[in-house]
């Protein structure tokens, strides 16, 4: 992964397919951990941004996975809208209600 520019389509797919890993062993911190890298390599990588706010949910930390969610929704809105980015903000959307309730 290291090998690959942080920000590479390659490089994103790699750590989350590594991610994925990690929470299917049952290693949810470890998951969270890559899931953050990848927001930071991209902090408009909506998908992962969804992925550790329901790990931050299941780990009992769910003020900071609303709290994650609601700034990803707040980026998402200045983005031009296209099919993908319509989707994923119906998905952080949905999420933050379920995380508000």
């Amino acid at each position: 992964i290291a090998a690959q520019p942080a920000g590479s389509e390659s490089a994103r797919a790699l750590r989350n397919n590594l991610a994925q890993y990690f929470n299917q062993i049952g290693q949810p911190v470890q998951a969270l951990n890559v899931f953050l890298e990848m927001i930071q390599a991209d902090p408009n990588d909506f998908a992962a941004v969804s992925s550790a706010a329901e790990l931050y949910e299941r780990t009992g930390q769910r003020t900071v996975a609303l709290g994650n969610v609601q700034a990803a929704l707040a980026r998402i809105v200045t983005l031009p809208h296209t099919p993908k980015i319509d989707a994923e903000q119906k998905k952080l959307e949905a999420l933050a209600a379920r995380l508000g309730s």
